[in-house]
C-alpha cells in the first residue's frame, strides 16, 4: 500500500531541504521517506513557487478587473430595476382606482411584507395598520368559542382579560 503524504508535511519537509542544515539523506532516513521521493517534492516546490510570485499580481489584478465589471454590471442592473419599479408606481397609482390596488395586496405572502406591499402599490401606512388590527380581529372573533369567556366580548381572547 502507497503511503501519501498531505501537502502541510511536505511543505514542511521541502522547506527543512531548502534550508540545508542536513543532508537529503539525513532527512530521508528521519522522516522514513526514499531520498529520490524528497528530490521530486523539492524540484515540484521550486517550480510551483516560481509560478506563484509570477502570476500572483497578474492573477489578482486579473480577478480584480474582473470583480470590478461585475460590481459596475450589479449597480447598472439596480438602476434599470429601480427606474422600472418607480414607473410602474406611478403608473399603476394614476391607472388604477384604490380598491383595485387593495385586491392586489396578498396578505398571506411572508417573503414580501404588507408595508412594502402596500409602498409598491401607493397605498398609505393607514391601510397597512387598518388592515393588520382587521384582519386580526377577524381571526379572533372566528376562533372557537372555549378560548373565550362569557364576561367579555367575543373577540377578547381569555389571555388578556384581567381577573
Amino acid at each position: 500500500m502507497r503511503k501519501s503524504y498531505s501537502g502541510e508535511f511536505k511543505a514542511k519537509v521541502v522547506l527543512e531541504i531548502l534550508k540545508e542544515e542536513k543532508t537529503i539523506s539525513q532527512i530521508a532516513s528521519e522522516y522514513g521517506i526514499h531520498p529520490n521521493q524528497l528530490l521530486k517534492w523539492k524540484k515540484e516546490a521550486i517550480r510551483s513557487l516560481a509560478e506563484v510570485l509570477e502570476d500572483g499580481r497578474r492573477k489578482s489584478d486579473k480577478e480584480k478587473e474582473t470583480l470590478k465589471n461585475k460590481i459596475q454590471e450589479l449597480y447598472a442592473e439596480i438602476g434599470e430595476l429601480t427606474t422600472k419599479l418607480n414607473w410602474l408606481k406611478k403608473n399603476l397609482a394614476l391607472s388604477w382606482t384604490r380598491a383595485e390596488r387593495i385586491e392586489l395586496v396578498d396578505f398571506e405572502n411572508r417573503e414580501l411584507p404588507l408595508t412594502v406591499q402596500a409602498e409598491m402599490l401607493s397605498l398609505n401606512r393607514a391601510f397597512t395598520t387598518s388592515q393588520y388590527h382587521h384582519r386580526r380581529w377577524k381571526l379572533l372573533s372566528s376562533m372557537k368559542s372555549t378560548a373565550f369567556t362569557r364576561r367579555t366580548p367575543t373577540w377578547v381572547p381569555v389571555r388578556l382579560q384581567r381577573f
